[in-house]
């Protein structure tokens, strides 16, 4: 369903009975393309304030991202929190998906804890999706 190619958006695509989103279509590119980079340098400065990260590579894990938010976002589509969460036992190995849920439930009852991610951004351009 997924693949990769590096140095490119790849073919990260949200699939459907007869729906397809294709986060690699050209007018899908724009809206998509270096969504996540300024949140993965902070993230990065955060945990390894030292290390720096190459544009390429900072690229590549983006499409990662969208590779993962494509799977979380497949037909059938989710419509509340306990759809998403299934999802995410369902492609995530454990321990991660556990971890990757209790983060999520921590950032959303903390009220001073701000996610690093562009989730107001990311949510607004899901809606859009048709």
């Amino acid at each position: 369903m997924f693949s990769v190619q590096h140095g490119n958006m790849g073919s990260s695509t949200i699939m459907g009975d007869s729906d397809v989103y294709d986060f690699t279509k050209a007018e899908n590119i724009a809206r998509w393309k270096g969504i996540f980079i300024p949140s993965l340098k902070k993230v990065l400065e955060q945990v390894h304030p030292r290390l720096t990260a190459k544009e390429e590579a900072l690229m590549y894990v983006e499409t990662l991202c969208l590779r993962i938010l494509a799977m979380l976002c497949a037909k059938p589509l989710p419509h509340t929190v306990q759809d998403i969460e299934e999802k995410v036992r369902k492609y995530f190995p454990s321990p991660i998906d556990c971890w990757a849920l209790n983060e999520a439930k921590e950032t959303l009852v903390s009220k001073k804890r701000k996610s690093v991610l562009p989730t107001e951004r990311v949510h607004t351009l899901l809606q859009k999706v048709k």
